[in-house]
């Protein structure tokens, strides 16, 4: 970008800002978000259809940071609040489609479960139910949708895409070393299909998220896991056939739903009660600080990959901390939901964490839709452990290695000659494949990493090596197993853990810091303008312009050869998992 680009976006943005006052202005006469004046109990509308995220976003030019939708946790809290609240009479929540991982979808119905104990009505409509949308809705005591709308609760499915066939054609080989049974994160570059160990693990990651979705659901519905069961091997597909299993409550459509037809009754919105809620996370004597840590493990600050990836940075987590430090909080709340990433990264990260520990401040882990390998390293520090039955953890390994791009370049013309001092200076040239005695040695560099973490997760899971190296070698657990194996010490959400942190601080009351804070536009065009964002424009075109799997997919490909570039012992996640 040149500077003249930077001064005339700079002087654009401040005539955006006048204009963002007066459409804040003009918004605030007409907005259909205008809090009731009646003082007489109200419905809470409940909108499910807004994106909610992991973790705090950027505020666009005529967005305020404080108007954007709330996070998934935040959701969450604002739910439990409204059955404790005497001036809402219940909830009527209207679905769209969840851009969730599990995790989070757990998150959300089990803030539901907790507000339906306080005895009042939970209604949801909405206009279609996958699996995830359909497993939130269970939660409620009525699901309604219109009589064309689309159901499609038909089972869970994962897909794994392999890549040896197209490095075939391109010539590119792949040399990648691993340790452990299960650690086969290097089978998508090296194999057409999963070995008999990764498909024994991935077959029992299935079945414990599937028989957490049947529970959820027959509970839901006051049926039978069984029965629910038999109803998925030949579900209904069609809105009439739901309503004659018993799957929703009732056919109607928006206007019926919302009674509009009632003149008698009053409706809240979300935002408005959001608003009323707010003071929770308002400075105050006793401050416990939320971080939170989302996506790949990196060197170096946070941000996103070339395909819009977002990475977690060492040096980023390090302010994170030193800032909780510095606001003296009395306890920390780590939210996590990375599959792991650079080895070097995730030990820098956990060191910050035991510096937190060194001075009294109890850390409490959260563990969102991932937590896992270079994410559970970083989470093992902590002094107790949270995850959902559906979070994806574990993974305890290390895998590491190097594409040999030398028939590739090769085919586009370019030939390479290669002078050496040294038996091993090669090592990690990407035109050799390791030869015998480099591959030993580098089996040697990464099971040295390997022992490393086990070592310490033994240490801070209170077990011994042994039991660790036997639950450990890379394979994925969910939380419900990983609570069987000890590598966690409680399910639950963020809520418990943040309950947890009051316990172990001994706080009786206290407020939250958010860290990082959410960025205003200003905020970000000024490390626009400092180059710190230059790509997000390129990312959200090839977003646009490329059918999902094939993005999905580059994505992945293109966060390896990134990662490996940056440290050649990863541990990250054996595969990119998307259960739908």
């Amino acid at each position: 970008m040149t500077r003249e680009t930077k001064i005339t976006l700079w002087l654009l943005s401040l005539g955006a800002l006048v204009t963002l006052g007066l459409v804040i202005g003009i918004s605030l006469l007409f907005s259909s978000e205008i809090p009731s004046l009646s003082e007489e109990p109200e419905w809470l509308y409940l909108d499910l259809r807004v994106p909610l995220t992991a973790t705090p976003r950027s505020a666009g030019i005529l967005d305020n940071p404080s108007d954007l939708p709330p996070l998934t946790t935040d959701m969450a809290h604002l739910i439990r609040s409204a059955g404790n609240d005497d001036s809402i009479l219940g909830i009527r929540a209207e679905l769209g489609g969840l851009g969730l991982g599990w995790a989070q979808v757990q998150e959300l119905r089990n803030s539901l479960l907790d507000y339906r104990e306080s005895g009042k009505e939970c209604k949801v409509w909405g206009e279609a139910f996958s699996n995830k949308e359909y497993y939130l809705a269970s939660a409620c005591n009525e699901v309604s949708m219109p009589p064309a709308g689309v159901f499609l609760v038909t089972g869970m499915a994962m897909t794994i895409t392999y890549y040896a066939d197209l490095f075939t054609e391109l010539d590119v080989q792949p040399n990648f070393a691993h340790v452990g049974d299960f650690k086969s994160a290097v089978e998508p570059y090296e194999r057409t299909g999963p070995s008999e160990s990764a498909s024994k693990a991935t077959n029992a990651l299935l079945d414990s998220i599937y028989d957490e979705f049947i529970e959820g659901l027959a509970t839901g519905r006051s049926l039978q896991p069984k029965a629910m069961r038999a109803i998925l091997d030949n579900p209904p597909i069609t809105p009439e056939g739901a309503l004659e299993m018993g799957l929703v409550d009732s056919l109607q459509y928006r206007d019926q739903f919302l009674m509009k037809d009632q003149e008698d009754v009053s409706f809240r919105s979300w935002r408005t009660f959001w608003e009323a809620q707010k003071p929770l996370y308002e400075d105050s004597e006793n401050q416990i600080a939320v971080i939170y840590a989302e996506g790949a493990i990196m060197g170096g600050s946070s941000g996103s990959s070339m395909f819009g990836a977002k990475t977690i940075g060492d040096k980023s987590m390090h302010r994170y901390f030193q800032e909780a430090i510095d606001q003296d909080v009395k306890a920390v709340v780590l939210r996590i939901s990375s599959p792991g990433g650079s080895g070097s990264a995730s030990d820098a990260i956990w060191r910050d964490v035991q510096r937190v520990k060194a001075l009294g401040i109890p850390v409490i882990i959260s563990m969102g839709d991932y937590a896992a390998s270079g994410g559970y390293y970083i989470a093992m520090a902590g002094d107790y452990i949270f995850a959902q039955p559906t979070t994806i953890t574990g993974s305890i390994g290390v895998f590491g290695g190097k594409f040999n791009l030398s028939g590739l370049y090769k085919k586009l013309g370019m030939d390479l000659h290669t002078y050496k001092r040294g038996e091993f200076s090669t090592l990690f040239s990407s035109s050799s494949n390791f030869t015998e005695d480099e591959r030993s040695k580098y089996q040697e560099f990464l099971n040295g990493f390997y022992t490393i973490f086990i070592t310490k997760a033994a240490e801070g899971r209170n077990l011994s090596v042994a039991q660790i190296h036997e639950v450990a070698q890379g394979r994925v657990w969910t939380g419900n197993q990983a609570l069987e194996h000890k590598l966690i010490d409680e399910i639950g959400g963020l809520n418990d853990a943040m309950i947890k942190a009051a316990e172990l601080a001994g706080l009786e009351d206290y407020s939250t810091l958010q860290i990082p804070q959410t960025k205003s536009f200003f905020e970000e065009l000024l490390e626009e303008m400092n180059g710190s964002n230059e790509e997000v424009a390129v990312q959200k075109l090839i977003k646009e312009t490329l059918p999902s799997n094939l993005y999905e997919s580059l994505q992945s490909l293109q966060m390896m050869e990134t990662m490996l570039k940056q440290d050649s012992r990863l541990s990250h996640l054996p595969m990119q998992i998307s259960i739908d």
